[in-house]
């Protein structure tokens, strides 16, 4: 009897090392490493080497000048902007009776009093006026400044100073 209980136990170890040797697997594992995620950049320049800012000075009704400002996209991300002008006085000074024109190639993007000037709309999203530029390029704005013929002596002597702001945004993903 105590042989064949140890056959049995026998039997049912090698049973057990067999079912065990039946789990075997081979594996392997592979890495995809250095991966990098880094976001684009917007980034708006206006200037560079074009002639705004300007400075005029002994202005007289009737008087005319012209300047050009190139508006630069250095980022990574095309985007969209918008101008506004801030001038240093109210509507009521000289910045309030200049008029301007803003124009790109055939399209013009404002024509009126220069404290008033703007195109496109700061506000996020897409806006109608608002211009679009690529990463990496550029556009040229030109501006036509006039003091109309009918200003009046209430303007003599006063002066003003406007700066024009330029906000841009990304496009992709901004409805």
């Amino acid at each position: 009897m105590k042989r064949i209980l140890l056959g049995i136990i026998t039997i049912g170890l090698i049973s057990v090392f067999a079912i065990g040797a039946t789990r075997a697997y081979f594996s392997d594992q592979g890495t995809s490493s250095g991966n990098t995620f880094a976001t684009g950049t917007v980034d708006i320049e206006a200037g560079g080497e074009t002639s705004l800012p300007v400075d005029f000075s002994d202005l007289a009704p009737g008087w005319e000048n012209n300047g050009s400002l190139e508006v630069f996209n250095n980022g990574s991300l095309e985007l969209r902007y918008a101008m506004i002008t801030e001038p240093d006085t109210n509507e009521d000074g000289i910045c309030g009776q200049l008029l301007v024109s803003i124009v790109n190639g055939s399209d013009t993007l404002y024509s009126g009093p220069l404290a008033d000037a703007f195109f496109g709309n700061p506000a996020q999203g897409a806006d109608n006026g608002d211009r679009i530029l690529d990463a990496s390029e550029s556009e040229v704005l030109d501006f036509t400044f006039s003091l109309p013929l009918e200003t009046d002596d209430d303007y003599q002597g006063t002066a003003c100073v406007v700066n024009f702001v330029f906000d841009a945004e990304q496009t992709v993903n901004n409805p």
